[in-house]
């Protein structure tokens, strides 16, 4: 009878750049660390009052889609910061935040589930995201 052996390799290159462009969109932001906590209070990713500047995250973003455009055809081109206009939050306050929106697109079978939980760890390593 053989055995089946399942070999995990967590430095595929298509997963480390996938990584590395989400991280990347943040470059600069020093880090924010905040201690662990338990209860049903929102814990946010920056200090109070310290937004990110939509002109220098567009300028980040830009950079990643430059470095991109060697794998992928369509990325050379401008794009713009995806904004939103946040919801208020019951209990929480009475203004809105602007946030951006990125996504990962990634084919079927490459790893999605993989960059994610790698890029969560990876953005509260380098920046202090919870």
């Amino acid at each position: 009878m053989s055995k089946l052996k399942l070999k995990f390799d967590p430095n595929q290159e298509h997963q480390r750049i996938a990584i590395e462009s989400v991280v990347n969109l943040f470059k600069g932001l020093p880090p924010y660390q905040t201690s662990f906590q338990l209860g049903d209070e929102t814990i946010a990713n920056l200090p109070p009052y310290n937004d990110l500047d939509e002109e220098w995250l567009l300028g980040n973003l830009q950079e990643v889609q430059k470095e991109n455009s060697r794998y992928c055809q369509g990325l050379d081109q401008k794009l713009s910061l995806d904004v939103e206009q946040g919801l208020v939050l019951e209990g929480i306050g009475h203004e809105t935040w602007r946030y951006p929106s990125f996504t990962i697109e990634m084919e079927t079978g490459t790893g999605k589930t993989y960059v994610y939980l790698r890029t969560m760890f990876e953005l509260r390593k380098k920046y202090g995201f919870g």
